[in-house]
């Protein structure tokens, strides 16, 4: 079998599958997921502030449209997306019918300059590391001069890295904030941001998470002085976010 071949078998039942709360529940609008929208509304907005709210965004990857929804929730309403899974397009154009499907690099070829945004939430990790250069390059081409790249994946630096990257099958690379600011700019952008997508204290059962996280943390932030003498890369959760600009 080839790699192609077993991507196509894989993405043709990712949902029933593997993400069967998806099948299951309408994932897009269930209290844990409005929860989490709003969550990553408040992570996003100092990165997205001064960008304006009829900035064309392109989500590569739009799953069920979880984020799109973000987006439009923040205000943006300039959006578009497209999606290689058959069954998560069909979730996703509940809410945004005009999404795509089919092939992300594909896409991108025919949007040349088109973008002010791209998001890349949960995406780089499916692809080797030659295709992610390749991927990266379309993603300039598609954006505008000074263009955002947003970009969501797991964390090699983090102990439990290995919990979410191989719990998706699909998954082919993983990087570490180091790696991932060399792949980059290999792609030709400049690394701005990286946020650890850690517990906030919203409530008393989230401020909980958030005093145990910190004390968790500094504990790792010890166990890596200890090993080593200095400093990592200051991100511990096993998943990472990043924004880079368009050089």
């Amino acid at each position: 079998m080839t790699k192609d071949q077993f991507r196509a078998r894989a993405y043709g039942c990712y949902v029933s599958g593997f993400k069967q709360e998806v099948s299951t529940s309408n994932a897009v609008d269930t209290p844990q997921a409005q929860r989490y929208r709003r969550y990553l509304r408040h992570r996003l907005e100092s990165w997205l502030s001064q960008v304006p709210r009829n900035a064309a965004i392109a989500d590569l990857g739009c799953g069920d449209g979880m984020l799109l929804r973000v987006f439009q929730e923040m205000g943006f309403t300039n959006l578009h997306g497209v999606e290689g899974s058959p069954e998560m397009v069909t979730k996703c154009r509940v809410y945004f019918p005009a999404v795509e499907q089919g092939d992300l690099r594909e896409y991108l070829r025919s949007k040349v300059g088109t973008f002010d945004v791209v998001v890349l939430f949960d995406v780089i990790e499916h692809f080797t590391r030659a295709e992610a250069v390749d991927l990266l390059d379309e993603i300039n081409a598609a954006l505008k001069p000074g263009g955002l790249l947003v970009m969501q994946l797991p964390n090699g630096d983090s102990p439990f890295a290995n919990a979410v990257f191989a719990a998706d099958i699909t998954h082919e690379t993983l990087y570490t904030r180091g790696s991932l600011g060399h792949m980059l700019a290999i792609g030709g952008f400049e690394l701005l941001a990286v946020d650890e997508h850690s517990p906030e204290p919203v409530d008393f059962s989230s401020g909980l998470r958030w005093l145990g996280w910190t004390l968790m943390r500094a504990g790792l932030v010890l166990c890596h002085r200890v090993e080593t003498g200095g400093r990592s890369s200051g991100a511990y959760t096993r998943v990472i976010r990043a924004v880079a600009r368009k050089r």
